[in-house]
């Protein structure tokens, strides 16, 4: 969008952004990459932190490694990177698996109970 740093930057939009934080707990701002424009940093005063998203063999390796650098060492307040597109196989603890199941059944549990005392 022509002019976005105006838009971004204006009155309208900050009262925008205190209407919005005051009506709902959670409020997610989804902007242009870094790497096209400047546009994520304009908005990031109205936000409590950033998440970069990224792809391997798409996002290039030392603009991502830049923008993480810059993040970590302002007060942007870097939350986490997301990356998509991966064939990762992620093992979890055996803890969390079986903590997991134990929710599932409970969960399973109540359900067929809240249903066997509406009937």
């Amino acid at each position: 969008m022509r002019q976005s740093a105006a838009i971004l930057e204006s009155s309208e939009m900050r009262r925008l952004m205190e209407d919005v934080r005051e009506r709902f707990d959670l409020v997610i701002l989804d902007t242009s990459s870094l790497s096209i424009s400047n546009d994520p940093l304009l908005i990031q005063p109205y936000s409590d932190g950033m998440v970069l998203v990224t792809r391997p063999h798409y996002t290039q390796e030392n603009m991502l490694g830049e923008a993480i650098d810059q993040l970590v060492e302002s007060e942007l307040g870097l939350l986490g990177i997301i990356i998509n597109g991966t064939d990762i196989i992620v093992s979890l603890p055996e803890q969390v698996v079986e903590s997991s199941r134990f929710t599932s059944e409970a969960q399973e549990s109540e359900e067929l109970s809240a249903g066997a005392s509406k009937n």
